[in-house]
């Protein structure tokens, strides 16, 4: 039950548009110049892109998308609760919107540059942040950085999904 499509199009690029039924894990990987974009499916959706973005519309079930110079955009129908989750991009924005009614932990991080906007009222943890040191350098100096992440739940906590961006914002969306 498992189909493999590749393409070795280094000399161009090559648009690839591909039915499945409803119900469907997906595996799909894209590298230089092309987008991923899915639409109502439920399964288990795995992504990764390089120097696109990656779009999953009215899915259900559980995703895992990385991309490096895209942004990365999902909009969830429903959601497995018993998948951990996790949407990261170098370069570009986090956007995602859930059912209102989604029990979830949130680990939303934003190494350089950017912000975070939720419609849910997220309930931030306080925890303390992790202190990572380096070995000497620099004239005989430690260098210590800080953890930065920020934890929070919606509607009492549940499944965890890890929201990360080096620059770009994370949006966090209820849907209508």
């Amino acid at each position: 039950n498992v189909i493999k499509i590749e393409t070795s199009s280094w000399k161009g690029s090559i648009d690839l548009v591909i039915q499945v039924p409803w119900a469907t894990s997906l595996r799909l990987h894209c590298i230089n110049g092309g987008n991923i974009t899915v639409e109502n499916v439920r399964g288990e959706i795995e992504t990764g892109n390089v120097n696109g973005g990656i779009t999953l519309s009215r899915i259900s079930g559980s995703a895992v998308a990385q991309t490096v110079n895209g942004d990365i955009r999902v909009s969830f129908n429903k959601i497995d609760p018993g998948k951990a989750m996790s949407m990261v991009t170098l370069n570009g924005d986090v956007d995602v919107t859930l059912p209102a009614e989604t029990k979830a932990t949130f680990k939303l991080k934003i190494d350089h540059q950017g912000e975070i906007y939720s419609d849910f009222e997220l309930a931030v943890k306080s925890t303390p942040q992790k202190a990572v040191e380096d070995k000497r350098s620099h004239g005989g100096r430690y260098r210590v950085t800080f953890e930065n992440t920020v934890s929070g739940s919606i509607n009492g906590g549940g499944q965890e999904i890890t929201l990360k961006t080096f620059n770009g914002d994370i949006l966090l969306r209820k849907a209508k």
